[in-house]
């Protein structure tokens, strides 16, 4: 057996409803693909995982690899870290180098270990979610001062002003 009771493990992203690995994938076990699971139960063949009733196989698992400081640091905004505190212990990257809970408290990159243990308490990252959406920057652009004919030349048709009405 390759895991055992309480590994954490990621479903593989490319699990696909239909497919068939060592057991068929239903919709319920689709819906879990890239998430991060503990193994509940391990038998000689199977695996049972939290918030599921389903069987599972090993090959439907990805071993999770602890990321060095450097690849947390470049993860996108919205990635959440769970420390080993008692409370307050998850906390969200939100911005390029600092991470903040519900308290407000931050975790700088400057706080942050190389063994991803903190200078932030003498704790520790226990656990690390990628965000599952695509994260969009917003750049702020100069605005761009124009003539109604040059604002036509770029549209490619007239244009009438009106005033807005308040």
């Amino acid at each position: 057996m390759k895991f055992k009771v309480g590994d954490k493990v990621r479903i593989r992203k490319d699990l696909k409803e239909g497919h068939e690995y060592k057991y068929y994938v239903n919709d319920s076990m689709e819906k879990l693909a890239g998430k991060c699971v503990e193994i509940l139960e391990a038998d000689s063949d199977s695996y049972q995982v939290a918030g599921s009733k389903s069987s599972w196989s090993e090959d439907m698992f990805e071993k999770l690899v602890k990321p060095t400081r450097e690849e947390l640091l470049k993860m996108p905004i919205g990635t959440i870290i769970k420390t080993d505190l008692d409370e307050d212990n998850i906390f969200v990257k939100v911005g390029e180098n600092d991470f903040c809970n519900d308290d407000c408290d931050h975790i700088t990159d400057d706080e942050i270990n190389e063994d991803l243990s903190l200078d932030y308490c003498g704790d520790k990252i226990i656990e690390i979610q990628e965000p599952t959406y695509l994260t969009i920057y917003r750049v702020e652009t100069e605005v761009k001062e124009m003539t109604i004919a040059e604002i036509e030349k770029e549209l490619g048709y007239p244009i009438k002003v009106v005033k807005e009405e308040e």
